[in-house]
């Protein structure tokens, strides 16, 4: 049980941006306990990248803030092939594809 919550983060991730449904991630993110670990693949950067731009471009900034906000509560417990999470995504540019978003989008976010 245990491994698939750990997976979970992601998968709700993934159901976002096929079926466009953030139903389930606003309830993970309101009733998860904020220590678990979460296991993600190295395409989370992209994932997140894509779908927080197809947000912004609908003008739908709840759910950009909903995504924000997720790697604000679980960043710290994110691990992305057995290494630190958020440390793996600013690698990959996180920092950067969020000034580029807030450039855009007038959003100011501070780390």
């Amino acid at each position: 049980m245990r491994a698939k919550q750990e997976l979970l983060f992601e998968k709700l991730i993934d159901e976002a941006l096929r079926k466009d449904d953030f139903h389930a991630l606003k309830e993970f993110q309101q009733n998860e306990n904020d220590s678990l670990s979460h296991r993600c693949s190295k395409q989370l950067i992209n994932k997140l990248d894509k779908l927080i731009n197809r947000e912004l471009e609908r003008k739908e900034i709840k759910y950009v803030s909903l995504l924000l906000n997720c790697l604000h509560t679980f960043g710290k417990n994110i691990t992305i092939q057995g290494e630190d999470g958020l440390n793996t995504l600013m690698k990959q540019g996180l920092v950067q594809k969020i000034s580029i978003c807030s450039k855009y989008s007038y959003l100011c976010i501070i780390f």
